[in-house]
């Protein structure tokens, strides 16, 4: 962010008060321009002060000056083009003035800024239309690790997209083969992380093509964020497990009354169906779909739950094994 200071005065050299003065981007549109370092906005135009004088603060680039009042006319060889830089927020400036679809033509002044920030700007790339928009560059020398922000100027950092037209991200791989490819034959290609180098789960496929997951917690958590569906059948009900809800199913048994436990939904080969059938009161009967293949299913009598396992196998589910001994609620 740089100060624009000027003083409008006639051929005389007398002082003009109340002279329009409108801040355009160099490659058209109205500027952003500020009346400190980049956080308080004043209006565009702005007009000059008793003695002649204006000033704003703008952002790194290119900006044409249009000055304006009735009876006056100016000219605008000093307000055209003006280059604002300030070497405190950027260390390389590139104004382009000619974009083709493989060249571009810049002017680039070189200065030497911070380099132990967050996000280092030795590299700050303008949006064409608005300067305020820009992508910072650079490398923090303290910490030694490299940068790329997307950033407003007097607002929050904004998105970054790579290869929005298409095409793979390659980490360690010069030649990608899918959206985001990761490589990394001796150790972990993917961490996620709740807390900095802590609370984390990794992801690693070995050289034999088999997927270990790792979290640094005792618990996995499938499917979605609930862990059990509960369905309380009514008489004459149908249950209809909809395993896109978790994978641990339980049915209260509260009206002793006669219930079918439907074919599973939104379930794919593989998964596997833990239900648990608990009864309160009165115990009821239960019957399944055909789709269940088992040895045979009780339910438990009041005060007790029964437990069974299926495995989806791509045409039926399959018991895995039962508990119907009675467990205690």
């Amino acid at each position: 962010m740089q100060k624009y200071i000027n003083t409008v005065q006639d051929t005389s050299g007398k002082a003009q008060p109340s002279v329009s003065v409108t801040v355009n981007l160099h490659l058209g549109g109205l500027a952003t321009i500020y009346s400190d370092n980049g956080v308080t906005s004043i209006p565009n135009p702005l007009l000059t002060a008793a003695d002649g004088t204006f000033f704003f603060y703008a952002a790194n680039g290119r900006y044409d000056l249009v000055l304006a009042k009735a009876g006056l006319v100016f000219v605008n060889a000093e307000t055209s083009d003006v280059v604002l830089f300030d070497p405190a927020s950027s260390t390389t400036l590139v104004v382009a003035t000619s974009v083709s679809a493989s060249t571009v033509t810049a002017s680039t002044v070189i200065a030497q800024a911070d380099s132990t920030a967050t996000a280092p700007a030795q590299v700050e790339v303008l949006g064409q239309t608005d300067p305020n928009r820009q992508l910072l560059i650079g490398y923090n020398t303290t910490s030694n690790y490299g940068s790329v922000q997307a950033t407003r100027v007097g607002v929050n950092p904004q998105s970054l997209v790579l290869n929005p037209s298409t095409g793979n991200v390659g980490v360690w791989t010069v030649v990608p083969r899918q959206t985001l490819d990761v490589l990394n034959a001796g150790g972990i290609q993917l961490r996620l992380s709740n807390t900095d180098n802590g609370n984390v789960t990794d992801f690693k496929t070995d050289g034999s093509g088999n997927l270990n997951v790792t979290p640094s917690g005792a618990t996995w958590f499938f499917k979605g964020s609930n862990q059990y569906a509960v369905d309380t059948p009514s008489f004459g009900a149908t249950v209809t497990i909809d395993q896109s809800a978790g994978f641990l199913h339980r049915i209260n048994v509260t009206s002793g009354v006669t219930f079918t436990v439907a074919t599973p939904v939104n379930s794919v080969t593989g998964d596997l169906l833990w239900m648990l059938v608990r009864t309160v009161s009165h115990p009821a009967t239960a019957s399944f779909s055909g789709i269940y293949k088992q040895a045979g299913f009780a339910i438990p009598t009041t005060g007790n739950s029964t437990a069974t396992v299926f495995l989806n196998d791509g045409t039926n589910f399959v018991q895995l094994q039962s508990w119907t001994s009675g467990i205690p609620n």
